[in-house]
């Protein structure tokens, strides 16, 4: 089986890991952890994030689809940030009734503008002179 290489643009993961918020975007459990510490035995310095696919990236794979160009399933909407127990979750045999494209989809647009309204509420806290409230876009 050839597999292709999963080849993220920089400007992909940090636009997914920003919107991740540090949280699986299925069970919302901390995945991400920050440190500030040069303790190598600092369990926080070692984060468990994995990228998952939506639409699936080789033909085994769960919910591939041939008629998806190639090139896109490395792009950011067909991409999630999962804890590694949700990743293997949506990608056993048995769950692919459950975890459907759609469905994914669905999970990952109401995580991801969830995370953006919580942008927006923490960055209107911030008071600094001639501020005017954010609104996604809408002045």
């Amino acid at each position: 089986m050839t597999k292709t290489a999963h080849s993220y643009t920089q400007k992909t993961l940090k636009n997914l890991l920003l919107l991740s918020g540090g949280s699986c975007e299925m069970c919302r459990n901390q995945i991400i952890f920050v440190s500030d510490s040069n303790d190598q035995n600092d369990k926080q310095k070692y984060n468990i994030c994995e990228i998952a696919h939506i639409c699936g990236l080789n033909k085994n794979s769960a919910r591939y689809d041939t008629s998806k160009e190639k090139e896109s399933l490395n792009n950011a909407d067909n991409l999630m940030v999962l804890c590694p127990s949700c990743h293997k979750k949506i990608d056993k045999p048995e769950n692919k009734e459950l975890y459907t494209v759609s469905k994914l989809m669905g999970l990952k647009k109401t995580f991801e503008d969830e995370s953006i309204e919580q942008m927006i509420h923490v960055i209107n806290k911030t008071d600094i002179g001639g501020f005017t409230p954010y609104k996604n876009g809408k002045n």
